[in-house]
């Protein structure tokens, strides 16, 4: 649903763009929407594709329409052996964290990792480029974090509340070392 610029479609289709910028065609097209699939259990999952992860609000939208399971499909082997894809990783524990569902990362490079509802990695394949098998048993979350009921009212809220902390202790009188 979500395209990445230059790696999935071309921003300006008709500008020619250096080859050593661009040096392919893209032939990508998105989908319709978030869409839920079912486990044999009949737990609703969302797929998150590669860098669908690191728009917050696309996950929020999944879990709103009944998603108790994030699963990130993702090929990082372009990466290399850099920190990008553990970065990557870090992203999809915070799309569990901010929604309070679990999600599993499965890469064909790794590392792949299973966190729960609340960020804690259960399982993580130890390194990047081997070969590994990545379990662990988690509960459905219920997305009923602030922020999957709220969205970014609950950034806003958040970031008010310290801002009047912030004018509050402005205002308040200067007497601290006179004690």
């Amino acid at each position: 649903v979500l395209l990445v610029p230059f790696a999935e479609y071309l921003p300006a289709p008709s500008f020619p763009w250096p080859k050593w910028l661009v040096g392919r065609s893209f032939d990508v097209v998105p989908g319709d929407g978030p869409g839920l699939f079912r486990l044999a259990d009949g737990t609703p999952f969302a797929p998150l594709i590669c860098w669908e992860n690191l728009f917050a609000g696309f996950a929020r939208r999944s879990v709103a329409g009944g998603a108790r399971l994030l699963v990130q499909l993702t090929n990082d082997n372009w990466f290399g052996a850099t920190a990008a894809p553990l970065q990557h990783d870090a992203a999809s524990v915070m799309r569990a964290v901010e929604n309070g569902v679990p999600v599993v990362v499965s890469s064909n490079t790794g590392p792949s990792l299973v966190a729960d509802g609340a960020g804690r990695i259960l399982a993580r394949a130890p390194r990047l480029f081997e070969p590994a098998v990545v379990s662990a048993r988690v509960a459905p979350g219920v997305g009923a974090t602030p922020y999957a009921r709220g969205g970014w009212l609950f950034g806003a809220f958040a970031s008010a509340c310290a801002a009047g902390a912030v004018l509050d202790g402005w205002r308040r009188p200067r007497d601290i070392g006179r004690r």
